[in-house]
């Protein structure tokens, strides 16, 4: 629309697709770009889940036991600083003071897969694959929890404004679409 064009000077078409069977979820996200030119972007997910009990009682545990290193962010942007998460065998016991900087941020994780427990005991599973980027986030004592595969990222704090060279875009050539999918089994 001429509104969007304003900000993001691209055509394109976005959809997302929802399908829900059984007990799972599959949202799959397709970016078509019409133009005649490369089009640059990001795109993620942003969902949230329940914590209706203490949060210290869950737990994220991954597919590939791996060193969780977190990209730290201040003011919304990457500044280089890294932590590294305690994991035993891919599992992350939750606690609010793992978000007291912001989000958890991994990028090239081997796991496709994070699983949420609750007193080791399965609440869902989500199935991201093809997305190299994942966010883990939360607020101070809030009764929820973000999962977030992402495509893309937020900028890093010396990055050079060209958002052709940002860390994560993608380039989608004329004519051709982007999909990905995420899975969300209960």
């Amino acid at each position: 629309s001429p509104e969007t064009k304003e900000k993001f000077p691209f055509d394109f078409d976005l959809h997302l697709i929802y399908t829900l069977k059984n007990k799972s979820l599959t949202i799959e996200y397709k970016v078509f770009n019409n133009g005649e030119s490369k089009m640059p972007f990001s795109i993620g997910a942003h969902p949230a889940f329940v914590i209706d009990n203490a949060f210290d009682n869950y737990n994220l545990v991954f597919n590939q036991s791996e060193k969780m290193i977190s990209h730290q962010l201040e003011n919304e942007q990457f500044d280089g600083s890294v932590r590294e998460i305690e994991a035993k065998n891919g599992k992350i016991n939750l606690d609010y003071s793992l978000f007291e900087k912001d989000a958890l941020v991994f990028r090239e994780l081997e796991s496709n897969e994070i699983t949420l427990q609750h007193n080791n005991e399965f609440i869902l599973k989500m199935i991201f694959e093809g997305f190299p980027y994942l966010g883990i986030w939360t607020k101070p004592n809030a009764p929820f929890l973000c999962i977030e595969p992402w495509c893309g990222l937020a900028d890093n704090a010396n990055h050079n404004g060209n958002i052709e060279e940002k860390e994560g875009i993608n380039l989608l050539q004329p004519q051709e679409v982007f999909s990905r999918t995420i899975k969300i089994e209960l």
